[in-house]
């Protein structure tokens, strides 16, 4: 199987084309290297070493039998993808190219229209794009559950059947982003929705919780690691608890600790992918809640200072004020994973061990942290 991997430089991406060619398939990764932008300009840099796309690939066709190829592009960019989807006319495609991050879209009127901008004109891109190709490509693309509103009921994958005035409908579950990032990516749902129904297109979209970890191949070989954001505009929190565990700085919980949220492992979320990429569904749109467990952030807080003490490591956690609008009282907040499930989808780690294994990576490259980027300095009013 040949697959176009969308944004592939990323956290994600790149881990995803390495399972593939490792289960043999043909891989096109194509990024425009934005995120190592937007990194650098806030002062940051990934806590493990990155090494260049060119170097990368090589290392990626050292070692398996599928084959990797980098082509740097910009998917906002119309022709090139156009062109791109023509020339490979892959046998699928993942669209992982977004700009994911809450705090940034948050942080000033250019950083919101850029991850506006990015997300959802890339998006109606390939929705353009595909509906003039000669054959129907099923496409995987990361949604967030974030978008979706919390109330007291349980969250399904995508939809839920409600009565009024007696009557029964299945509509779409209800929306409520908390940050211009969610709203850029409620967006791309609708407008898939949209274009799955009115153009026959075949979209898997991903609901995704919290991704959190490191290590997958680079005990293979250094230049296979991933990304590892810790600073507060692109750390995810388990990666940034277990940054400030290493380095002696309070575990950082925002506000009072009872924002409830759906997590995942980088293992869990690249498994479950790839289980997406190989059951394409058989309607036109297909939504999937990814995650494994739910935790709120002072459960987290006080997971990670666990495994970090058992490690050597004194902790200390900290309750600071939440530079976001969000709840922090305790609230009902049940996502499902049926339709997850029905693909087959087994966890292939814990959190815990997931927690030990981030530590020691982080502690190998604790030169690297910058700690003046901990803190967080973007405020939602």
């Amino acid at each position: 199987m040949k697959v176009l991997v969308l944004g592939v430089d990323g956290y994600l991406g790149f881990p995803l084309a390495i399972r593939l060619c490792d289960l043999g398939h043909d891989v096109i990764g194509v990024d425009n290297l934005l995120r190592r932008s937007l990194v650098y300009q806030i002062g940051g840099r990934s806590v493990t070493p990155i090494y260049t796309p060119k170097e990368r690939a090589s290392a990626v066709n050292n070692y398996f039998s599928g084959s990797y190829k980098f082509i740097r592009g910009d998917i906002t960019n119309y022709e090139f993808l156009k062109n791109l989807i023509k020339e490979e006319d892959p046998d699928a495609i993942v669209n992982l190219a977004q700009i994911p991050s809450a705090p940034f879209s948050m942080k000033d009127p250019e950083s919101c229209w850029l991850t506006i901008e990015n997300n959802v004109k890339g998006n109606l891109n390939l929705l353009w794009v595909l509906k003039e190709h000669d054959r129907v490509i099923p496409v995987v693309q990361i949604a967030t559950l974030g978008e979706y509103q919390i109330t007291r009921w349980e969250i399904p994958d995508g939809f839920i059947e409600v009565e009024h005035n007696g009557v029964r409908e299945k509509i779409a579950f209800p929306k409520d982003p908390l940050s211009y990032y969610h709203c850029s990516k409620v967006h791309m749902t609708i407008n898939t929705m949209l274009a799955c129904k009115i153009w026959d297109l075949k979209f898997t979209e991903i609901y995704q919780g919290v991704v959190y970890g490191v290590s997958l191949y680079e005990y293979i070989d250094e230049k296979l690691f991933t990304r590892f954001d810790i600073d507060h505009c692109f750390g995810t929190i388990i990666n940034r608890f277990t940054a400030q565990a290493v380095i002696g700085h309070p575990l950082t919980v925002y506000g009072k600790g009872g924002q409830k949220r759906g997590f995942l492992s980088i293992k869990d979320s690249i498994h479950a992918i790839t289980l997406a990429i190989k059951k394409p569904p058989k309607e036109n749109y297909r939504a999937i809640n990814q995650f494994v467990e739910t935790y709120r952030v002072r459960e987290l807080a006080q997971l990670v200072a666990k495994v970090a003490e058992e490690e050597g490591y004194k902790v200390e956690i900290q309750h600071i004020l939440n530079p976001r609008i969000e709840r922090e009282n305790d609230h009902y907040y049940e996502p499902r994973d049926d339709t997850l499930r029905s693909l087959g989808f087994k966890p292939q780690t814990t959190i815990e061990k997931e927690i030990r294994e981030t530590i020691h990576i982080v502690a190998e490259y604790k030169d690297r942290i910058k700690k003046e980027l901990i803190m967080p300095t973007i405020r939602w009013k």
